[in-house]
């Protein structure tokens, strides 16, 4: 079995959503000097590739430290750009619907947070009552930059929402384990999260 990375790493400087926290690493201590390095992280709680939870956006919306672990663990089905109903209908029983629309090609370009393709609302809606844990996207959000409507429906079903993933256009019409594991810190309305794929060996990548 392979393990693919499907997460951009953390970096000083990089993409972030407009207004959002840039993100910094600093080091302030090192082995040469301390015999030790330690690096002081500021970053936003929606940094890099993340994870949203329904308090996000919900007053009194579920925290991702307050889920339980085996929320973010289960069977992804990566579709290549949006599902149809009918393709939907094909992937009933898996635990997360990943969407590769491409745009990954455009991280750390000024385009990158505008113009990204949205799901359409039909498809969201039928997500919603399959029972899945959360959906996943190689884009900066499910909704145009200035809306959260489809956040609100996705989050407020009880899901949770993956974004900025990359890697995800090597996997198109595949089904794999996967994770998306954030850090549990207290009230966190979403966080950085290591995206990984289990990929069998038979496996295209």
């Amino acid at each position: 079995m392979r393990v693919m990375d499907l997460s951009h790493p953390i970096s000083g400087g990089m993409p972030v959503w407009p207004g959002d926290p840039a993100a910094a690493l600093e080091r302030v201590s090192d082995v040469e000097r301390d015999g030790f390095q330690v690096t002081r992280l500021t970053l936003g709680s929606h940094t890099g590739t993340h994870m949203d939870a329904p308090g996000h956006v919900l007053p009194g919306g579920a925290t991702l430290d307050s889920l339980p672990p085996g929320t973010f663990v289960g069977t992804a089905a990566v579709t290549r750009g949006f599902p149809s109903l009918e393709e939907l209908s094909a992937l009933e029983g898996v635990d997360f619907l990943l969407f590769s629309t491409g745009w990954e090609g455009e991280w750390g370009k000024p385009t990158y947070f505008s113009g990204y393709p949205v799901p359409p609302r039909g498809i969201l809606e039928r997500i919603v009552h399959m029972g899945v844990k959360g959906v996943g996207m190689d884009t900066p959000s499910p909704d145009t930059p200035d809306r959260l409507d489809h956040h609100r429906l996705l989050l407020g079903a009880g899901l949770v929402v993956v974004e900025n993933l990359t890697g995800l256009a090597a996997l198109a019409g595949q089904m794999m384990p996967f994770c998306a594991l954030p850090l549990p810190f207290r009230g966190s309305d979403g966080g950085p999260v290591r995206a990984l794929a289990f990929l069998d060996d038979q496996m295209e990548e």
